[in-house]
């Protein structure tokens, strides 16, 4: 459960308010997606910080990783998820899309890198961006029906082409396929455990 960036506007408040009321009530698994998202308006920057942070403050009241989204902000999350009241907070890092140096830093905090089906793009600067990050910080992931990967991509995605990006990825790190799915699984049940999720 979380209020998207992208829907962050003048009645965030409001819109948290109602979440917080669910998330009291229900059994959830993460608070997400959250984060900051400055590609499509810039006209609630400020509102997206305060939401994103308070809904990071949930996640440790609840004891809950968070599933960030993050688009043309990760300087600004950076430095939210680096103060000191966060610094106990893990999560995955939705479609991780920055360089290199951002990647070490969200790794360095405890953060998962989700990928998807962007690493099979030919055009795709991504995996300079993660070749050095460790597979203990990697998860799968599709973003279904978006980011469809090759030779799907212009049809709608399904999880059904996980084993196309893991094989991606596998080629990419010289390992085998086995070895980086049973690692890649290993990291997300690892957050299933952190939220006690039943």
């Amino acid at each position: 459960i979380g209020l998207h960036p992208t829907y962050v506007k003048e009645d965030y408040e409001s819109q948290l308010a109602r979440l917080h009321e669910i998330l009291m009530a229900k059994s959830v698994l993460a608070i997400g997606e959250i984060g900051l998202d400055y590609y499509w308006d810039l006209s609630y920057v400020d509102q997206q910080k305060k939401a994103f942070e308070r809904q990071c403050q949930w996640a440790l009241d609840s004891h809950l990783w968070i599933d960030v989204h993050c688009r043309k902000a990760y300087a600004d999350l950076i430095k939210i998820l680096k103060k000191p009241e966060f610094k106990n907070v893990i999560g995955i890092i939705h479609c991780f899309s920055g360089d290199a140096a951002e990647a070490k830093h969200l790794v360095d905090l405890g953060f998962l890198l989700g990928i998807g089906g962007v690493i099979t793009y030919k055009n795709t600067n991504l995996f300079e961006s993660i070749r050095e990050i460790p597979l203990e910080s990697i998860v799968l992931e599709t973003d279904a029906p978006y980011l469809t990967p090759v030779p799907h991509r212009g049809k709608p995605n399904s999880p059904a082409y996980i084993p196309l990006i893991a094989q991606k990825l596998a080629d990419l790190y010289e390992v085998s396929s086995a070895q980086l799915v049973n690692q890649t699984t290993i990291n997300a049940l690892k957050l299933k455990e952190y939220s006690n999720f039943q």
